[in-house]
């Protein structure tokens, strides 16, 4: 049976009572109407200027008393005049509030500002210092042409139009089906998915249409991707042995990632879908990714290719701790260009390890959202950087634009 991985309730820009009220309301309602809901969510609309930090005590106090679990504060920083100032709001929120999430709106509308991106490469690095292990990144994410009211975080923000979005829990019903139907051929693993999947989300379509409709709500759609888990048969890993591909990362990853996104794409257009609807290689929430990094090595280059066919980017990778600024941004422009070059929305999520110096190893230790969050340890980086970073910017923002 398929479950919900998130139900994130998206709020208008300006926040009253009524609103806060409601989303406990539609929260308790989705308590009662499925089963298998792992989190729920708070999203906001991007912040184009500083707030008052205290004005989102009734936000945490809200998560504190109900089955809202975190809120999202996502920042556009393309249009202020005081960038540092907004950044500076950015880190205030992380670090006051526990259940708080960022999601800085790096690139939109496929302009790469490279100003914006060294000022998320400087949050970065400043919000790894917040705690001693560098968890707090977790919670700080950069979306890259990132289109609102997706269920993911921290890659999303929403419209303004009051509403939810869904993020399926597939992970382990695709790997179940995967089992049964091992030896066969790809089409009739194709067609076995969609037949047993199809219906389950039918039934979930018609509790949230009914929901939105009874609160006078928009339901902005599903996001089919296929996540990773923390539990039995949760790890995509265990999806591609089962396609044939025993090591990923080498020839057959790709395709293999493709042919699960083509599935999920069929999904999203058979309903009303936002977000990714991809397959989701995010390494710290993959327990047999994690594996194979210890063992082998997972590489920050074999991720970054599989943003071009996967769903959420370079996600959840922890690297060692005094990495540098120029570090952080050619990575965040290698996502960038691949985002901007293919139409396609992706995010980087990574994590300096404080204790970790450069050119070490050390395994993460990670306590606090264990049924999200796993350990590994630090990927390695080859990186290529411009003597004169400033007119290697210049170059690029003339180039992408």
């Amino acid at each position: 049976m398929i479950g919900i991985r998130s139900i994130t309730y998206h709020l208008p820009r300006k926040i009253t009572q009524t609103q806060i009220e409601q989303s406990a309301r539609l929260s308790r309602l989705w308590d009662m109407s499925f089963p298998s809901i792992r989190t729920q969510r708070l999203c906001l609309c991007p912040f184009t200027e500083p707030a008052d930090i205290g004005g989102l005590k009734q936000l945490s106090l809200l998560c504190d008393k109900s089955s809202i679990r975190w809120f999202n504060i996502p920042i556009d920083p393309t249009n202020h005049k005081n960038v540092p100032a907004l950044f500076g709001f950015a880190h205030s929120v992380l670090a006051e509030y526990g259940r708080a999430f960022v999601n800085v709106l790096g690139v939109i509308d496929g302009i790469i500002r490279p100003d914006i991106l060294e000022r998320c490469a400087e949050l970065i690095r400043k919000t790894s210092a917040l705690s001693a292990n560098g968890q707090d990144n977790f919670r700080l994410g950069v979306s890259v042409n990132v289109q609102p009211n997706g269920p993911f975080f921290p890659f999303t923000y929403s419209s303004g139009e009051m509403g939810f979005s869904i993020a399926l829990e597939l992970t382990q019903e695709i790997n179940e089906i995967c089992a049964r139907t091992q030896g066969g051929s790809l089409g009739v693993l194709r067609n076995a998915i969609l037949a047993q999947i199809i219906p389950q989300v039918e039934k979930i379509n018609i509790t949230a249409i009914g929901i939105a409709d009874r609160e006078g709500i928009a339901f902005h759609g599903f996001d089919f991707s296929i996540a990773p888990i923390i539990d039995e048969n949760g790890s995509i890993i265990t999806i591609l042995n089962r396609l044939g591909v025993y090591n990923f990362g080498y020839t057959g990853t790709l395709f293999a990632t493709s042919f699960l996104t083509n599935i999920m794409k069929h999904l999203a257009s058979r309903f009303k879908s936002v977000g990714f609807s991809g397959v989701m290689y995010s390494l710290l929430e993959d327990l047999e990714l994690c594996s194979i990094n210890n063992e082998r090595g997972v590489t920050l280059e074999q991720l970054i290719s599989l943003s071009t066919m996967c769903g959420c980017g370079v996600d959840m990778v922890p690297v060692y701790g005094k990495i540098k600024n120029e570090e952080l941004v050619s990575i965040l422009f290698d996502v960038a260009g691949i985002s901007c070059r293919l139409n396609k929305p992706l995010g980087v999520r990574l994590l300096p390890i404080p204790q970790c110096g450069r050119g070490k190893t050390v395994f993460t230790a990670f306590h606090n959202d264990s049924d999200f969050i796993a350990n590994t340890k630090t990927v390695g980086l080859n990186l290529n950087l411009i003597a004169e970073p400033g007119d290697y910017f210049a170059y690029l923002d003339a180039y992408v634009h």
